[in-house]
């Protein structure tokens, strides 16, 4: 059976929201799952990752906007702090890939061993014809 083990953690790290988002929401999504997470499993959460990114919030953005977003992580935690260590992204929406892998290279570019994603739910692109929630309207 594969899976990863609490062992194989050392640490959480929450990736950060846009500062409009933040605003918006008053919190942080990915901050506070990290906290809860951290707390059940015993383990630190080490908000160390900050979001320069001029474009705004990624739910005004499309999937082909989102791929090509400049959004760009910095490491501000005390230097030395994740390196050899395993670590856990935490995030809430997974809709392209791009801001976990950006976030993980900030991460890797500070010696981390290993980081590995997680993420609160999964955004899927709708098919041609699907519904969106809405109400749609009636064809016949």
């Amino acid at each position: 059976e594969e899976g990863l083990a609490r062992e194989d953690i050392h640490a959480l790290v929450p990736v950060p929201s846009s500062p409009e988002g933040e605003i918006v929401r008053g919190f942080s999504p990915a901050l506070q799952l990290a906290q809860g997470l951290g707390g059940y499993l015993e383990l630190p959460v080490f908000d160390v990752l900050s979001l320069e990114d001029s474009g705004g919030r990624q739910s005004a953005r499309s999937r082909t906007d989102r791929r090509r977003a400049e959004r760009v992580f910095s490491y501000t935690g005390p230097p030395g702090l994740v390196r050899g260590l395993r670590l856990l992204l935490v995030d809430d929406v997974y809709t392209t890939g791009e801001t976990l892998h950006r976030a993980a290279r900030a991460l890797a570019e500070e010696g981390a061993e290993a980081i590995f994603g997680l993420t609160l739910s999964r955004a899927v692109p709708r098919a041609k014809g699907e519904c969106s929630g809405r109400p749609q309207p009636n064809k016949e």
